[in-house]
């Protein structure tokens, strides 16, 4: 009977190639790892219109339907040139490919692969008048909707308003929704943040601001006076509008430290009261409040 011949590796050896193996399995696999972690897709023509020409944010890639080149007065042809002229690659794309990138998203034509937008810290607050005037500050608390932030935010920059500043840990962050909602307005438009609204609004009262709540009820527990923004009213300071959840509105610890609270009051006689429609979308209230506010402030300067 032949005998079997055994090839034993000696145990350093083994021991050698399994870590030999192992390292380079971990090694493959660290390198098809994204190179830039936090990327994201913003999508449709004014958000990224307007991130390349505010150049606030990493702009990796611009995917573009690959039949654009047909249609003569297409806005993504600005968006192309823009991107060509910063050296930006541009790739063409299959309606598929954009709609995947945009997660289904109404992308019009063009997704870009970009670095993340963050909220940039806010570090004090003055009294003082800006260019001759108070200015005027909007806080936002608890909005979670990326929709409604994105069209507040998109609501402050048309009317002009100074800053806004958002509770980082209980808002909706700056994604690509939230851009598309505010027509590009967070590309170009500096937002804020703070870790505690309850911190910055005493910072405020502190510096002789007058913070004003949003309210779309009548907070009877609450010590601030009520001002009907459809009447004359005055507050000659620095104003800070606090604006609060979709739902619930202002939290009772927010709303009991503010100076005052203010409301839009509905049309007498409304029927839409009868189905419980007593309150306007949180973006709609604040059009209305912050074009009051300025009204007031102005006058009030005069």
């Amino acid at each position: 009977m032949r005998s079997r011949r055994v090839w034993a590796i000696p145990t350093l050896l083994r021991s050698h190639v399994m870590i030999s193996t192992f390292a380079r399995r971990r090694f493959c696999t660290r390198r098809r790892r994204p190179a830039v972690v936090g990327d994201e897709f913003l999508f449709g023509i004014q958000p990224c219109l307007l991130a390349l020409q505010a150049a606030r944010r990493t702009i990796f890639d611009v995917y573009v339907k690959s039949d654009y080149a047909n249609a003569r007065r297409s806005p993504l042809h600005d968006v192309v040139k823009i991107a060509q002229t910063k050296g930006i690659p541009v790739r063409g794309a299959d309606k598929g490919r954009l709609g995947t990138m945009s997660e289904g998203r109404p992308h019009q034509g063009v997704v870009m692969k970009v670095g993340r937008l963050n909220y940039e810290p806010i570090s004090y607050v003055k009294k003082e008048l800006d260019n001759g005037r108070f200015p005027l500050w909007v806080l936002l608390d608890a909005i979670q909707d990326p929709m409604n932030v994105g069209a507040v935010l998109r609501t402050c920059c048309f009317l002009g308003v100074d800053k806004v500043v958002v509770c980082n840990k209980n808002c909706a962050p700056l994604t690509p929704t939230v851009s598309k909602a505010s027509a590009g307005a967070i590309e170009a438009f500096p937002v804020y943040s703070t870790s505690s609204s309850i911190r910055f609004i005493k910072e405020c009262l502190s510096a002789g601001w007058s913070v004003v709540g949003g309210s779309s009820a009548n907070h009877s527990k609450s010590n601030s006076e009520i001002i009907d923004c459809s009447k004359p009213f005055s507050i000659p300071h620095p104003v800070l509008l606090v604006l609060g959840n979709e739902g619930y509105g202002l939290r009772p610890s927010v709303a009991n430290i503010c100076s005052h609270l203010i409301h839009v009051p509905p049309s007498e006689g409304n029927q839409a009261l009868n189905f419980g429609l007593d309150s306007l979308n949180v973006s709609v209230a604040t059009g209305i409040l912050v074009f009051r506010l300025k009204q007031e402030i102005e006058y009030a300067l005069n």
